[in-house]
């Protein structure tokens, strides 16, 4: 069989070429060819082209099974890519000199110039910048047709010479006759599946296996299945995480069994025939064989046979995206009695949408619990691991590569067993997935699968995608950018680039090739998305040829073919970037997190000069302090990401060459101070992303004909930036914020921008800047001039701020604006009648902020659609009446709101509404900050899910709205989060909200009110969904006697008491049924003495702070926890609890006593302790004399902090003997005069300090410095270091729904 990697190579080949067909014909490139009289060349070319595809699809369409061939064919498919990559370089360049000669020709008003223009360009004007001498530098030739004729047919006959070696390797099976011809050739065998189970036992399923079999016998509901009597359950997720082990599973559950009277299992696989499958069916359901053909006569019988009888059918691993073959087969089984099920096992969401009634049932990973307890079996034959501790270690090393994904366990376990040498064991740790043996069931040959599925443009994408490390997050628009740039992005009619990219990436995603993350760094604005390390390890293997990813641990022999390269990672050998910079055809290069001297080292070798091909730059956060002139060079660069580079502080000059330019990063932390003048020449670039600030710099923006992105633009009266500049911006999608509109001048000047003609605008802000002139005509300019500035009708979301004129324009109407789905008005200060507001029955968002002279609300309560209402800043609005609760026809105030925020009103005293009126029936947060008069909220509905108080004068909490019969107690209320915060008039929580029954309440904060007298606690044990309780600053807080027993919900995971009266004596006594507990945190509670903490297994973080009297814990195991923090506690003695042989797993710990350290059981953590932090030290010094030999104990530390020591005179003596330092940071300890004589840790790579003696600060710079130029200084970030201040607000995330987030997640990072 052909091999995959043969079958990549083929499949990646053909796609390139397609693309280079396609530019070949691009009007730039016929333009130059009939300038310097290359048609007759060129045409040939093309020609050759297209023979060469129709060869390469030939071979694609072979079955051969010697591997000599396949090897062959591989090696020369590669040398033919390669020459169509320098054959793309020529055309290329072709464009870049025609656009370059239009530049000439036309000098600065060329701006309607683009590589895919096809208009015909005005005569000729005077040229102003001759760039002719330029043009011979950056091509290393002169404008010579001769040699750009040799060239193309060179370009030629090396494509010629390749595809004849080609078909004579295709042809040779001929040479062999009939007989030996046809044994090479053979036919792929689909993958094959029964009912029957396989894996006699599995693992960390049984929730997805109830969750099935109760659907599958769930008691039919009409609703369910559409007058079909038939309903389609899904199981989706990426190949091997056992998705047809979990369908065999409930086809032979004994409840499933007894639920249906006929059951069938068909493999679909890839042949979607609906004859096949019919028959298929029709054989698993009757156990007989079926010699019928014709499909009516098929679906007849199979009606017949399930007729009115209740059927399960599996069909397994199915492929079809075809809607009518997925209906035509159903069709005979709707005969089915009401209650039958279908299952289907696909890794295609939109297969899911195609064939799912239900909701999916999506497959993830196996826990860390459940991957060991399967891998131990595949790898030792059992789930014990025997009595080999060295190969259960590397076992354990291995398993994170696999990423709970159980094909891969069963795969690599399998290869573990069949020798149980610890070298053999110890070559497949120190080996990548891909590049292991595989069998036909391994991981990646089921993944390669899904990527020979995918449509031929996917194919390209998605291997592009291996150059970026594992866990690596990606943003769709960056990588949309970067296939745009490699040109692997074909053109659909009229489609934006953008817009087929980001169809490719959601099919990605549809596929299950990515996984979109719950949390990024791209959050809350965008979703972030990550590729499974098996997804990874396959895009490594598709791409092996052409692309290489730097690592230190596991160099390999580089592909001579290499276009593509990463360097990841920091502590990459300089010595070794000679070699990769003599790979001068590079088409991309990603630098990310580098260290400075790399940077340094590869400037100097003459990256920018030898990157001659280069579209795609990276260089992110890797020390560059310039971008040097010779970027000017990279005529092929499209992409270029200088992000996380924030010494930079000038873009040179020659960067305004590059008019191929498409996408330009510099990120939003760089402080530029000035863009080059000529940034308009950069016609091509389609997206410019960085600070408002700096885009606010570019001059003459309207020449950017291609901008499809500008999120900013400042209005000024100097040419350049103007208003008319946005006139020709036609392609302008997002976002535009115009600003500093004080500064047009009339009506006419705002309707030169057309921002009528934005067609393709999603959301507009208009801004002008507060100003002291506050006078009619300056209400009368405002007037005209937001007049003037009519949006499309397309337009969704309008914002408009500092508007001081007192009238709506005309065109803020629905009729005029029927898209408007969000409307934002702040500091419209003139504005008193809102009622306008009232017609745009479709809005879902409205913010009204500042509107200083409103008085009274409009009737926003009759907004059918609104889900989010934001108002505040109204310091003339006493009363919220009539207006925000007027009632729609249907009776309800407000009738989809999810959302309200309050905040600022600080003369707002009452808030009234109309008893049996149903206000907000959907409303599920509820946020009121600083309304300090308000003394009542109005009766809250069951559906609130978030309640935040922030300085407001309540008097007590909130009611309960009440039901139709009257009462309110028996409701059953949402509330899972409930904050109160300095509410100084609040004194009983006893009555309201807190006297309901609140079963999803999770986490409870209650701050600074100062009056607090009284807590329902005895309701506590209640609330049995409780995960964090945080009582602080409420010093009023009393516990009478008899409410002393109390109980906690043992649910609790997070619980703080600061300064909270008595009640920590009293809760500190119901620790022992807190055993789900992992953050306990104590903090100026002076009269508790000691505790007990004997039940609390779970615990990982531990904080107590000035708790002056407390002498003893009971029952604490240090070696257990996480972070631990003991401060102003000098009475404080840790007990050695019965930890012997338990290996520590503490990792900060902060305290303000080094004398702590030399006793148990602190003495027995010191070698896992990676965070040490000493704060507010009385001590003058610190680990000298009998203490000196702690430090050479700190194996492990990695970061050490000295903060608030003010009577501290020197820094330890023995510093420098802690063998893995990397992080020292010194604060507010100003008697240190000095660094200690022997120095700090060669290993240190970051230095911190601040309010120190001037002479140490001198000798901490002049370090800094130095680790700096000797390249060995890496970021805070880039150590993977917790800092502590991280790991307390860490350890305050835990595992709650209504956060989405887990502590244990935390720990794990």
């Amino acid at each position: 069989m052909l091999s995959f990697t043969l079958k990549a190579v083929g499949w990646l080949t053909d796609n390139f070429f397609g693309s280079l067909i396609g530019k070949v014909a691009e009007y730039t490139v016929d333009q130059f060819c009939v300038q310097h009289e290359l048609q007759d060349d060129l045409d040939k070319l093309r020609t050759s082209l297209l023979n060469t595809k129709l060869i390469i699809n030939m071979v694609d369409n072979m079955q051969i099974k010697d591997e000599d061939l396949k090897n062959g064919l591989t090696e020369l498919l590669l040398k033919l890519k390669d020459a169509a990559y320098d054959a793309d370089d020529l055309i290329d360049e072709f464009q870049y000199r025609e656009l370059q000669h239009q530049f000439e020709q036309q000098g600065d008003e060329a701006s309607n110039i683009s590589s895919s223009s096809s208009s015909i360009f005005p005569p000729s004007k005077k040229i102003k910048t001759s760039i002719s001498s330029v043009t011979s530098r950056l091509l290393g030739r002169g404008d010579n047709d001769d040699d750009d004729v040799t060239r193309v047919r060179e370009i030629k006959e090396r494509l010629d010479s390749i595809t004849a070696e080609i078909e004579k390797v295709a042809n040779f099976s001929d040479a062999y006759g009939p007989g030996r011809g046809a044994n090479q050739m053979m036919r792929s065998v689909n993958r094959s599946t029964s009912s029957v189970m396989v894996e006699t036992q599995v693992f960390g399923r049984e929730k997805e296996i109830n969750e099935l079999t109760d659907l599958l016998v769930k008691a039919p509901d009409a609703s369910d299945f559409n007058n079909q009597n038939i309903s389609v359950l899904t199981i989706v997720g990426i190949g091997g995480l056992g998705k047809t082990t979990l369908a065999q599973l409930a086809y032979n559950d004994k409840r499933v069994e007894e639920h249906f009277q006929i059951k069938g299992w068909v493999c679909v696989s890839e042949n979607f025939s609906v004859e096949r499958l019919t028959k298929d069916i029709i054989e698993s359901v009757t156990k007989e064989k079926c010699d019928l053909t014709s499909l009516d006569a098929l679906q007849m019988v199979l009606k017949q046979k399930i007729e009115s009888q209740k059927i399960l059918l599996v069909l397994d691993d199915v492929w079809n995206e075809d809607k009518h073959k997925w209906e035509s087969l159903c069709a005979p089984l709707r005969s089915g009695a009401p209650g039958s099920k279908i299952v289907v096992t696909t890794r295609s969401l939109k297969i899911v949408k195609i064939v799912g009634d239900a909701d999916a049932i999506h497959l993830n990973s196996l826990d860390k619990e459940n991957s060991w307890a399967f891998f131990k079996k595949c790898a030792f034959g059992s789930e014990d691991s025997g009595s080999n501790p060295q190969l259960e270690t590397i076992a354990k090393n291995i398993l994170p590569k696999l990423k709970g994904l159980p094909l891969a366990m069963r795969s690599i376990g399998g290869m573990l067993n069949a020798n149980m040498d610890d070298k053999h064991w110890k070559m497949i740790m120190k080996s990548e997935i891909w590049q292991l043996p595989r069998d036909e069931n391994g991981v990646l040959p089921v993944l390669q699968l899904s990527y020979q599925h995918l449509p031929a443009d996917l194919k390209r994408c998605f291997a592009l995608c291996s150059l970026f490390p594992k866990d690596f997050e990606f943003y769709e628009p960056e990588l949309v950018g970067l296939w745009m740039a490699e040109g692997s992005i074909s053109c659909q009619g009229n489609m934006r680039m953008e817009d087929i990219g980001s169809n490719y990436f959601h099919d990605l995603v549809g596929r299950s090739f990515f996984q979109k993350l719950q949390y990024g760094r791209y959050l809350p604005l965008y979703a972030s998305y990550m590729m499974h390390d098996l997804m990874h390890d396959l895009a490594e293997s598709i791409s092996v040829a052409e692309s290489y990813k730097v690592d230190i641990d596991k160099l390999q022999e580089i592909p001579n073919t290499l276009r593509h390269l990463s360097i990841c990672n920091e502590g990459y050998m300089q010595p070794k970037l000679k070699e990769f910079l003599g790979y001068n055809k590079l088409w991309t290069l990603v630098l990310l997190h580098n260290r400075e001297s790399l940077m340094t080292c590869m400037l100097s070798c003459g990256l920018f000069e030898k990157l001659k091909s280069i579209r795609v730059l990276i260089l992110r956060d890797c020390g560059l302090k310039e971008l040097p002139a010779s970027i000017g060079n990279l005529i092929h660069l499209r992409y270029l990401d200088i992000s996380d580079n924030d010494h930079i502080r000038k873009l040179p000059d020659s960067l305004c060459g590059l008019y191929n330019l498409q996408t330009l990063i510099v990120g939003y932390g760089m402080e530029l101070l000035d863009l080059p003048g000529d940034m308009h020449k950069l016609i091509n670039m389609r997206k410019f992303v960085a600070s408002n600030k700096i885009i606010s710099m570019l001059t003459e923006v309207g020449k950017l004909t291609s901008l499809q992105e500008l999120s900013t633009f400042k209005v000024l009266k100097d040419d350049g930036h103007r208003l008319v500049e946005l006139n020709g911006l036609r392609q302008l999608h997002g976002g535009l914020r115009i600003t500093n509109l004080e500064n047009v001048g009339s009506e006419e000047e705002a309707s030169s921008a057309k921002l009528k003609d934005k067609v393709y605008l999603d959301a507009l802000t208009l801004e002008w800047t507060p100003s002291w002139k506050d006078n009619a005509a300056v209400h009368v300019l405002h007037e005209v001039v937001l007049e003037g500035l009519q949006p499309h009708h397309a337009l969704r979301r309008l914002g408009i701020s500092g508007y001081n004129g007192a009238k709506f324009p005309s065109w803020m109407e629905s009729e005029l604006l029927p898209n408007l789905v969000v409307l934002e008005l702040k500091s419209c200060q003139k504005w008193e009648d809102l009622s306008f507001i009232g017609q745009f029955s479709h809005l879902e968002k409205l913010v009204l902020q500042n509107t200083l002279l409103l008085e009274e609300f409009a009737s926003l309560g009759q907004l059918p659609c609104l889900k989010v209402l934001e108002v505040g800043g109204m310091p003339h609005l006493r009363k919220m009446n009539q207006g925000l609760t007027d009632r729609t026809n249907q009776g309800k105030c407000f009738p989809r709101l999810k959302r309200l925020y309050i905040n600022d009103m600080e003369e707002w005293e009452e808030w009234t509404w109309t008893e049996g009126v149903e206000l907000f029936p959907c409303l599920s947060q509820l946020d009121v900050r600083n309304c300090p008069k308000l003394e009542m909220l109005p009766p809250l509905p069951r559906t609130l899910i978030r309640l935040m108080l922030c300085s407001v004068g309540l008097t007590e909490l909130p009611r309960l709205q009440e039901g139709i019969d009257g009462s309110s107690r028996q409701m059953t209320l949402s509330l899972s989060f409930l904050s109160i915060e300095e509410c100084p008039k609040l004194r009983n929580l006893e009555q309201g909200l807190l006297s309901q029954h609140l079963p999803n309440i999770i986490k409870i904060q209650i701050e600074a009110c100062r009056e607090l007298l009284w807590l329902p606690v005895k309701r506590f044990k209640e609330f049995t969904s409780l995960e964090s309780l945080n009582i602080i600053a409420c010093a009023k807080l009393v516990i009478m006697t008899e409410d002393e027993n109390l109980e906690l919900p043992p649910s609790i995971r997070d619980l703080t008491l600061s300064n909270c009266g008595n009640l920590p004596e009293s809760l500190l006594g119901c620790l022992h049924m807190l055993t789900s507990l992992i953050k306990l945190c104590i903090r100026q509670c002076p009269n508790i003495v000691s505790f007990r903490m004997k039940s609390l297994v779970r615990l990982k973080s531990l904080i107590l702070d000035d708790c002056n009297e407390l002498k003893s814990i009971e029952g604490l195991r240090v070696k257990s926890l996480f972070h631990l923090r003991i401060t102003g506690c000098p009475k404080l003695l840790l007990h050695e609890e019965d930890e012997q042989g338990e290996s520590s797993s503490l990792y900060t710990l902060v305290i303000d006593e080094t004398t702590r350290l030399k006793l148990s059981p602190l003495r027995d953590t010191l070698p896992s302790i990676k965070f040490l932090q000493i704060e507010s030290s009385s001590e003058v010094v610190m680990f000298e004399e009998r203490e000196m030999d702690l430090l050479p104990s700190l194996t492990s530390l990695r970061g050490l902090k000295l903060r608030n020591c003010m009577n501290l005179r020197t820094l330890p003596t023995e510093l420098n003997a802690i063998p893995s330092l990397e992080y020292f940071e010194i604060g507010s300890c100003s008697l240190v005069q000095a660094l200690p004589e022997k120095g700090l840790p060669s290993s240190l790579r970051n230095l911190r300090f601040s309010g120190c003696h001037e002479v140490l600060t001198e000798q901490l710079s002049k370090h800094l410095d130095e680790m700096k130029s000797s390249g060995s200084y890496s970021k805070l970030s880039h150590l993977g270091l917790l800092d502590t201040s991280n790991i307390e607000v860490c350890s305050k995330v835990f595992s709650s729904s209504i956060d989405s987030y887990t502590f244990d997640d935390q720990l794990s990072h």
